[in-house]
């Protein structure tokens, strides 16, 4: 392997282990515009590296959000699509209640932040959170008979995020969102 090989392996792999201990400070510090200071103390990566990865401090919430919405967030829609027929609701269910209560926080779901708090701030994490919601309704496939729309998935995913950051207990999120599932149209 060359030495820009390795040198741009290293990159990628400081850039993962970054805006992967990046994901909770967004959450804890409740905003989009952490400055590249506190995330280096916090992630470990230097802030000349976090500057050199990524640019700015939007950009590296950007960058990490793009992390979020293909990893953790697209779960229950890939469980969606995956789940035999029939059994697609159920399936995208209980992937949301992992996402939204897995880690033991509560906290919810760092899309549905960006989409109701960070993005009507910032056009370019709005632009970004269209193109992932996009994204999420494509991962959901098409509308079939006897299958919930991909839009009422996001209604679900928007209702258990914004209950579990509330607070509500786990039993309140999953009414919740097997109301929003198995409601008539």
């Amino acid at each position: 392997m060359t030495d820009a090989a390795v040198r741009r392996l290293a990159s990628a792999m400081t850039a993962e282990v970054a805006l992967d201990r990046a994901i909770p400070l967004y959450w804890m510090f409740g905003r989009a515009d952490v400055p590249l200071a506190v995330l280096a103390a916090e992630t470990g990566v230097g802030e000349l590296v976090l500057r050199d990865l990524f640019g700015d401090a939007g950009a590296t919430f950007r960058a990490a959000l793009a992390r979020y919405a293909q990893g953790p967030a697209a779960e229950p829609y890939r469980a969606f699509a995956e789940a035999p027929d029939g059994q697609e609701a159920a399936a995208f269910a209980l992937s949301l209640l992992d996402l939204v209560f897995g880690d033991g926080t509560g906290r919810g779901c760092l899309l549905i932040q960006a989409i109701a708090v960070f993005a009507p701030r910032d056009p370019l994490v709005e632009v970004a959170v269209q193109g992932h919601v996009a994204d999420l309704m494509a991962l959901a496939g098409p509308v079939r008979e006897a299958r919930p729309a991909p839009r009422r998935l996001l209604a679900a995913h928007a209702a258990a995020a914004t209950r579990a950051r509330d607070g509500q207990p786990v039993e309140n999120v999953a009414a919740a969102v097997e109301a929003l599932l198995f409601a008539a149209d």
